[in-house]
């Protein structure tokens, strides 16, 4: 993202750009500027993180649209909370569901097994239903999100 070479020196490395492994997709990331909320470096990191929304929100199609997607996150000594973004959530707020944890009411079996599974979890969205799943058994190949399924399954 070259507007993180117009930056100051200082500046510079609160941002850092990854690249996926897969579709191409780069995510930027601006740290913490370390101040807390009142005292005078937070205006400056307040001001970078308005000027970085603002060029995403440069791109806004006509019908509100853009094409990146992009969250501001606070987290602390308080908590943490999604502060803004364009995302559309579709989550529940509810933690990862980890089935090693034991009996859970609602608890989804593992779909390959068709029965409870310790290295199976999963995340419902707003509606209850499950959006993510993952298996983190030692001997399936595919350690990534939706690798659930009866070709890798180990067991």
């Amino acid at each position: 993202m070259d507007w993180i070479n117009t930056l100051t020196e200082e500046e510079q490395p609160l941002f850092s750009v990854s690249k996926s492994l897969i579709n191409m997709k780069e995510t930027v990331f601006m740290g913490p500027d370390g101040s807390k909320k009142g005292w005078p470096h937070s205006k400056q990191g307040e001001d970078l993180r308005n000027q970085l929304i603002e060029l995403l929100e440069s791109f806004n199609y006509e019908d509100g649209s853009n094409p990146f997607d992009w969250v501001e996150v606070g987290y602390g000594e308080f908590g943490q909370k999604v502060l803004r973004g364009n995302c559309k959530n579709r989550y529940s707020d509810k933690r990862y569901h980890n089935l090693s944890e034991g009996s859970q009411e609602g608890r989804e079996d593992c779909p390959v097994l068709n029965a409870h599974c310790k290295f199976y979890s999963y995340q419902c969205d707003s509606n209850g239903d499950v959006a993510i799943s993952h298996c983190c058994h030692p001997d399936n190949i595919n350690d990534r999100e939706g690798n659930c399924t009866h070709t890798l399954c180990p067991l």
